[in-house]
């Protein structure tokens, strides 16, 4: 692959290279969203949804760095990572997070971290205090029907436009629609500064990706199974084949 020296980052020396491809999509697209997208203050309040994923853990290692006070929706298998992280877990199979939220805080969060769209995006926007931003990134499917995928993403769609719509009501919220792709595309000195950002934190060990498993390339196929098993907690790492 050859590309310009632009778009170009370099690795610091020492550092693990599994490590650095773990932190490339996932940290950059956290730091982007607390730094860029919600301007987020030292102190404030955020919801993150699905702390035990990709991005939602590096929201809480980098929101935990900026002393922020955390509140994470997630499964009640992945509550322990998310209380290990910083954050006070929700299980949202259990309670109403929108409810527990009020119950924890009073008046709502600062802001809200939400990939997961449909429906959640207008409760997230609800548990948003004065000033509260809630910023909304990924439209990805898990359904593997087209049909439902193409349905989820026309309701995303039209979420989205319900959305936007409140910005125009002078209350102080705000909804900011976040994609790692567009804003590269539009500011990609941002991202080659943030990604500088995030490899300089990883080489002073205060983030640390979470690795489930590394398998060497010829185990793609086992990659996969265990990615679509749902079982995997961190990041599956194809090693390249040693010579």
């Amino acid at each position: 692959m050859c590309l310009p020296s632009d778009q170009l980052v370099p690795v610091p020396y020492g550092l693990d290279p599994a490590e650095v491809v773990s932190v490339i999509l996932n940290y950059t697209t956290a730091y982007q969203m607390l730094h860029r997208s919600a301007h987020i203050e030292s102190g404030e309040s955020v919801l993150i949804h699905s702390g035990g994923g990709g991005v939602g853990t590096a929201l809480l290692q980098l929101g935990k760095l900026h002393g922020l006070e955390m509140y994470s929706t997630c499964s009640l298998r992945k509550k322990k990572i998310v209380t290990e992280l910083g954050g006070i877990p929700i299980d949202y199979k259990a309670v109403d997070f929108v409810q527990e939220i009020f119950r924890l805080t009073d008046d709502g969060v600062d802001a809200v971290f939400d990939g997961i769209g449909t429906k959640s995006l207008a409760h997230s926007y609800r548990v948003l205090r004065t000033g509260g931003r809630l910023i909304g990134y990924g439209f990805g499917s898990k359904s593997k029907d087209r049909l439902n995928r193409t349905g989820q993403i026309l309701s995303n769609v039209v979420n989205w436009i319900r959305l936007l719509a409140l910005n125009l009501i002078p209350d102080s919220r705000k909804v900011i629609p976040y994609s790692i792709q567009t804003l590269k595309r539009r500011k990609p000195e941002w991202f080659r500064e943030d990604l500088q950002i995030v490899f300089n934190l990883l080489k002073q060990q205060k983030i640390k990706p979470i690795i489930s498993t590394r398998l060497p390339l010829h185990q793609a196929v086992q990659a996969h199974e265990l990615l679509e098993s749902g079982s995997v907690t961190g990041k599956i790492v194809l090693i390249c084949n040693s010579l």
